[in-house]
């Protein structure tokens, strides 16, 4: 028997700007999660806590149980107060963005205060708050380039210092897309930007790694613990008490937060585990994260982060003489099952004899997950923060974020117009 009970209170402000139209967003919420797991999982919610929510989720828990295994017990109390962030940042980004090539801007700033308690039969006790703080910024030219920044910021308030640059940037490449030439199509060696390598590592080999998608077959790594997955240099973890946008202190079942390794030196070492998946595939929770105590939660990721390597970008261009460096990504699609995976950059640039020359766009890398990663053959020496957001998973999103540097891929098959 196991039964755990998570509240929450949920504060949020936001103001955007869209070609002059001003929309404000502020609301709060009040939350209690009462769960109870014996012969099966019974779930409560409500909007303050009552001690008959716990009874009924004993009721309601029927059906095919599972029996968690008992951790060790938690007790944790952050308190925190947090300034509230300034909004009118958004007009001197909205007046920054003054360049004629822009002809739709868009800029928003959202906050969210949360405050959490957990409590569980384990005796576990703990509470604590964060702050996380977005920047949206939209551009689109007359030609209907399209460029877009969505910064994430933790327990901070953003000031303009913070962004400018990265909004100057984002006008320049909307430039420099406007007089790029469509990309070429075939297989070729790729580099990958810090931000469309976290997309790789993300997408396609992180939920690859979550316990859920091991138990339904639905990943490409069932059954691949211990094996050799991945080039040799590659040495991947997830970690939530790293200060990126996917912190946290305890997971959403009173677990401590610790670094998972994932792959080692190539290796595939361990999967992201909730109680449940923990305890049916004799693993280590830990991951287990929800949306909001109205939630159950799932096996997720927190911060994704790859090991640096011992090359520089200039050392990359020399190693692959020709090919395709790709910038940042606009989506894609994972099959997860099969392995086969595509993402769309932004843009990018042809790449001569060690040189990068013109500019693209309609770019895109596609190919099988375990091959892309037997050919990384370079890995950059400098890591950045790239992926500050929300990922959605199962009608849940939950803060994530990833510290990736360059990658070079031997070969890779590239979309564009042949």
């Amino acid at each position: 028997m196991f039964f755990d009970i998570r509240k929450e209170k949920k504060e949020v402000r936001g103001l955007e700007i869209d070609e002059g139209d001003v929309n404000t967003i502020s609301y709060s919420t009040s939350l209690v999660g009462v769960r109870y797991v014996d012969e099966g999982v019974g779930f409560m919610v409500s909007n303050e806590f009552h001690p008959k929510m716990l009874e009924k989720a004993k009721r309601l828990s029927i059906g095919r149980g599972v029996r968690v295994k008992r951790w060790e017990k938690v007790e944790l109390k952050k308190p925190l107060k947090f300034e509230e962030q300034p909004l009118d940042l958004v007009d001197e980004v909205y007046e920054l963005l003054n360049d004629e090539v822009i002809k739709h801007r868009i800029v928003g700033i959202y906050e969210a205060k949360r405050h959490v308690e957990y409590e569980n039969s384990e005796g576990s006790e703990a509470s604590y708050d964060v702050k996380r703080t977005n920047v949206k910024v939209v551009i689109r030219s007359e030609g209907l380039d399209m460029n877009f920044l969505v910064k994430g910021f933790l327990n901070e308030n953003v000031r303009m210092k913070d962004i400018e640059k990265d909004v100057n940037k984002l006008v320049e490449e909307l430039k420099l897309m406007s007089r790029a030439r469509h990309a070429p199509a075939g297989r070729m060696p790729v580099i990958l930007d810090p931000e469309l390598a976290g997309v790789f590592f993300h997408e396609a080999v992180g939920h690859a790694c979550e316990g859920d998608a091991i138990l339904e077959g639905t990943s490409v790594l069932k059954g691949k613990l211990g094996r050799k997955i991945a080039s040799e240099i590659v040495t991947l973890y997830d970690d939530p008490t790293q200060k990126g946008f996917g912190y946290f202190p305890l997971d959403d079942e009173g677990i401590k937060a610790r670094r998972r390794t994932l792959i080692e030196k190539g290796v595939l070492k361990d999967y992201l585990h909730s109680r449940e998946s923990a305890a049916k595939l004799r693993g280590i929770p830990g991951n287990g994260r929800a949306e909001s105590a109205a939630h159950l939660p799932l096996p997720r990721m927190s911060n994704t982060i790859l090991e640096k390597g011992d090359s520089n970008l200039q050392e990359m261009l020399e190693e692959m003489k020709d090919g395709v460096y790709m910038k940042d990504s606009i989506g894609g699609v994972v099959e997860p099952s099969h392995g086969f995976f595509l993402f769309s950059a932004k843009y990018g640039f042809l790449v001569r004899k060690g040189e990068i020359t013109e500019p693209i766009k309609g770019v895109s890398l596609s190919g099988d997950i375990l091959k892309t990663l037997k050919d990384i053959v370079l890995i950059g020496k400098r890591r950045y923060w790239v992926g500050s957001g929300y990922c959605g998973k199962l009608g849940q999103t939950v803060p994530v974020d990833q510290k990736m540097p360059f990658v070079l891929l031997r070969e890779a098959v590239v979309g564009g117009r042949t």
